[in-house]
Order: structure tokens, then sequence, then C-alpha cells
């Protein structure tokens, strides 16, 4: 794609066509023409575009806004995604520490303390607790085949977040925290939306597809398990959409 034309003197003839491009960039999956867009809107000192193309991106719940905004963090745009972009994208690609609460309960992500037959440990929403290295993860970014996915480290028990096997019957599947992290059961995708002005995130599977929720049932101490949702979640972010925490 040639910019050219796009100078200085012409950035506000050039803008709206421009932010038309880019969001059509992200929507088509051309990632490296929206890397491209949002470096000039830069250089033109226009990021507002950029953060507005964002906003847009997000109240229409366009799953690619991910891969976006990790090809441009990886791709000399870092500064941009910082600048231009919820600080929710900032913690993920940083790989920073941060926190995992569900949208519907505002229960925080952990491990159990007990390990099982396996050597796993069942994954919780805590009834209490949101500030402890219990509740803290890392984002580890894998790309392939045009897509963003992630381990989810849990960097107290050196354990990875997991969907388990067996299902219910009901179709959903336990999930869990393993010392390993070979299979796409260990990988995550990241559709991230906007919800009542939230930056929210839906979390699935990359081997079964099922996004992350919470049980019903609390137990004695509040806590309630994590499944893999069987069925269509994208409608329904106050049900089954998470927030990302400092």
């Amino acid at each position: 794609m040639d910019f050219g034309i796009y100078s200085c003197g012409n950035a506000n003839v050039s803008l709206e066509g421009l932010n038309d491009q880019l969001y059509s960039a992200v929507v088509l999956g051309e990632y490296e023409n929206a890397v491209t867009i949002s470096l000039v809107l830069d250089k033109l000192s226009n990021g507002n575009v950029v953060k507005n193309v964002v906003d847009r991106l997000l109240r229409n719940s366009i799953r690619n806004t991910m891969e976006y905004s990790y090809k441009l963090w990886s791709c000399g745009g870092r500064h941009v995604v910082a600048n231009h972009f919820p600080v929710e994208f900032r913690l993920i690609l940083g790989e920073d520490v941060l926190k995992l609460v569900n949208k519907r309960d505002n229960l925080a992500l952990k491990l159990g303390v007990d390990i099982d037959g396996d050597g796993d440990r069942g994954a919780w929403g805590d009834g209490k607790d949101k500030s402890s290295n219990r509740v803290s993860w890392k984002m580890i970014p894998i790309w392939e085949g045009n897509k963003t996915y992630f381990k989810i480290y849990n960097p107290d028990t050196n354990m990875y977040l997991k969907s388990g096997i067996v299902d219910d019957n009901i179709g959903d599947r336990r999930c869990y925290g393993s010392s390993d992290a070979d299979t796409n059961r260990h990988q995550w995708y990241l559709h991230p939306v906007k919800y009542d002005e939230d930056v929210l995130f839906f979390i699935y599977n990359r081997k079964y597809n099922q996004a992350l929720k919470l049980g019903r049932d609390a137990d004695n101490i509040g806590d309630r398990v994590l499944w893999g949702h069987n069925g269509y979640v994208t409608n329904n972010p106050e049900h089954f959409a998470w927030r990302i925490l400092p």
C-alpha cells in the first residue's frame, strides 16, 4: 500500500480515508496494512485516529482487534499500543503480571492448593482474593496461522492454564493448572469487546473453542469452578467475559 499521498500537508484531507482503511484492514485480517496505516497516523501526530478506530472495533466486537494489536506491538508500534489502546492490551502484550476477573461474579482466577493424581491443580474463581500472587497471571503470546494465541501462566505455581479432556453431561469441560504446556489445550485466544464502557475479553480454548466461565454453584468459601462453556457466548459478555486488571 502506497502512502506517499499522506504528507503532512494533506493530513487533514486524508484522515477520514485512513480511518476507514484502518478499520477495514483489521476486519479483513490485513495486519501489515493496518500496522503501516497506524504508524503513518502516529508519525502525522494523529494517533487519536487509531484510538477511535480501536474503540469502534471493540464496540463492534471484532475479534481481529487482538491480532492487530499484537502485530502493531511486535512490528515497531509498541508506543502506539501503549498510547492509543486500552491499558489491558499493554498488560497482555507486555507479559505483565495481571489479574483475570470474571465480569458476572467479580471473582479472580486462581489455581487450587491440592494437586490431583495427574499432577494438576483445579482452576477456580476466588471468593475473596483479588490481590495475592495466587491470582496473578501472565499472557505468553504465540503467533501462528495469522492468529494470536496465548499460554496463560501462573507464576505462583509455575503452571499453565489448560482445558480438561472429559466433558460433562452438557458438554462443558473443567479447567486446570498444568506443569507442561505442549498441546493446543494449553493455548487460548482472546476476543476483546466493549460492554457498558468496560473493555472485556472472551477467553477461548484453542483446542475446543470453548469460552471460560465460572460455575453457578459456589463452595463453602465462595469459590466457583472454572469451566469451558459448550455453546455460543458472544452476545452475553455480562455472563462470559473477563476483565483484565493490573
